[in-house]
């Protein structure tokens, strides 16, 4: 697996990295508060920074493209100064782009720890994590103005919330066969998938998914290219990544308890906490980044259930 080290020029701790729909830009967010844009050579492949700015007043901890569908230069922002930013590209004056921020959500009282694009069969939409517990989903009441958003939704990510568990990630389901869908990873353990109600404007929750014993910090929801079932990635401070497997016939539970999905398997290689989980654009590999190591994992050849991991990026040997 080639590797290529990128000094980024941050002055603290790298929290997030960000591509484009294209793979040719590259977002970076940093402790340092600020955030940097990259471009491709399209003849050497080197990555350029071509904006710096200023973006938080506290860490950014997640930076966030949206859909080229709506615009193929527009960046989301959250961090611990408990905003999240909207930013779009302005001008392109030779060697450093202008971004201005277009939006700002003030909503949450508590740290944000995550934000998520919707799909774009949903429309411009934005989901957020904060400490407080709650998820909210944001509307864009008029694209391709991004000034004006509606707060559509917010609930408590957690089953129990009181106290409310810390709401560490989410994910929306992709797939625009059966949409309205999220994962909401929490601190205290567990996921939990939420399914918008067709029948009026609210998010009810559908399963449990179990199986971490300490934090989750990262949920992802594969892309279906023609699977008769979803699969879902976590993450979590255990070392633990978990897959679980999702019948597509999602609704909300019925029951006085809601159900709990056990693991489809256990993908067992890291030795400390593992950040992040996230899935090719097809859905068919995943990688998973640690403090030990970087893993990239394939399932076997007809049997979803068998994962091996086909690479391993070092972060000693770089």
């Amino acid at each position: 697996m080639d590797v290529e080290v990128l000094e980024t020029q941050h002055s603290d701790v790298v929290q997030d990295i960000s591509y484009d729909y294209c793979g040719r830009r590259m977002a970076t967010c940093s402790t340092d508060r600020t955030v940097k844009i990259w471009s491709s050579d399209a003849g050497t492949g080197k990555w350029r920074c071509t904006a710096h700015w200023q973006a938080h007043e506290s860490s950014v901890v997640r930076v966030r493209w949206a859909d080229p569908e709506y615009s193929p230069s527009l960046i989301a922002t959250c961090g611990f100064d408990c905003k999240a930013i909207l930013w779009e590209l302005k001008s392109q004056n030779g060697a450093r782009d202008e971004w201005q921020s277009t939006a700002v959500f003030l909503d949450s009282k508590s740290e944000l720890n995550d934000l998520a694009f919707g799909p774009p069969h949903l429309g411009l939409c934005l989901a957020t994590a904060s400490n407080d517990g709650l998820v909210r989903i944001y509307d864009s009441a008029d694209p391709p103005d991004y000034k004006v958003w509606t707060l559509k939704a917010q609930f408590f990510g957690a089953l129990v919330a009181n106290p409310p568990a810390r709401v560490t990630a989410v994910s929306w389901n992709p797939s625009p066969v059966d949409s309205g869908g999220m994962v909401v990873a929490t601190a205290g353990g567990s996921s939990y998938l939420w399914i918008q109600d067709r029948d009026r404007p609210s998010w009810r929750i559908s399963k449990i998914l179990a199986g971490h014993t300490g934090s989750v910090l990262s949920i992802a929801w594969a892309p279906n290219p023609g699977r008769g079932y979803h699969l879902i990635a976590s993450s979590g401070s255990d070392g633990q990544v978990i897959l679980y497997k999702v019948p597509t016939t999602l609704r909300p539970s019925q029951k006085t308890e809601v159900p709990v999905l056990e693991p489809l398997t256990v993908l067992e290689g890291h030795t400390g906490p593992v950040w992040r989980a996230e899935w090719n654009v097809s859905g068919t590999a995943l990688a998973t980044s640690g403090d030990d190591a970087t893993r990239l994992w394939q399932s076997r050849a007809h049997d979803s259930s068998q994962w091996h991991c086909v690479g391993t990026v070092d972060p000693v040997s770089m």
